[in-house]
């Protein structure tokens, strides 16, 4: 199974270098314009690493390595939800 990778998006400079680098797994959002990871397994392992040592703000890491903050999972599924019933 393919290694997966999560990123701190609050802390997100936009520099646009995961996104060159792998741009299967990571985009600009339109809302913000911070990186997020669109899909999983999409793009190699080495391209992804690569993505996580050039981040000028060290904010990209593999799930297993360091776990994903439930916090950050519920803040980008409540934005998530906003954006798709704004009020």
């Amino acid at each position: 199974m393919a290694r997966e990778v999560w990123i701190k998006r609050d802390e997100c400079t936009s520099c646009n270098l995961c996104v060159m680098t792998a741009p299967n797994t990571f985009r600009l959002n339109d809302d913000d314009n911070w990186a997020e990871v669109i899909e999983q397994g999409k793009d190699s392992e080495q391209d992804l690493q690569k993505s996580i040592d050039t981040c000028p703000v060290l904010i990209i890491h593999w799930k297993d390595e360091v776990p994903e903050p439930q916090s950050s999972v519920i803040t980008d599924k409540v934005k998530q939800a906003n954006s798709n019933n704004p009020v």
